[in-house]
């Protein structure tokens, strides 16, 4: 990985963790409502707020977890098998720990099979 690559991908792992602090900022609440079929939906709309935030909470977790990589040059190094992980892969998901194949075997352990469409093309 070129040092451009590198510090494009940071650039957009930043950008989006300060969309995400964002996110965070934002309160909610269930204010007094006029009948008991607008706070269930203010309770309804809460649950699924407050859902989001807990995982926009583990993204940013992560994305500080793979920036604290890159600065330790440890990037791109695959967590299982210590191979690269192919540029291509880091381009699509820059947060990914695991090179195509040690994924593959992760989710099949786990019985969940990756996705279709990858399987003509590994990163």
């Amino acid at each position: 990985m070129t040092d451009r690559h590198h510090t494009e991908i940071r650039r957009r792992l930043e950008a989006e963790l300060t969309h995400l602090r964002r996110q965070l900022l934002v309160e909610g609440g269930v204010e007094a409502c006029a009948d008991e079929n607008e706070f269930a939906s203010r309770v309804s709309e809460l649950a699924l707020s407050m859902t989001l935030l807990d995982r926009a909470g583990r993204r940013i977790r992560e994305i500080e977890g793979v920036l604290r990589a890159m600065d330790s040059r440890d990037y791109g190094v695959c967590d299982a098998c210590g191979d690269d992980i192919p540029l291509p892969r880091l381009l699509a998901r820059p947060t990914t720990r695991l090179c195509v194949h040690c994924q593959m075997e992760q989710e099949t352990r786990a019985g969940r099979p990756m996705a279709a469409t990858v399987h003509a093309r590994a990163y």
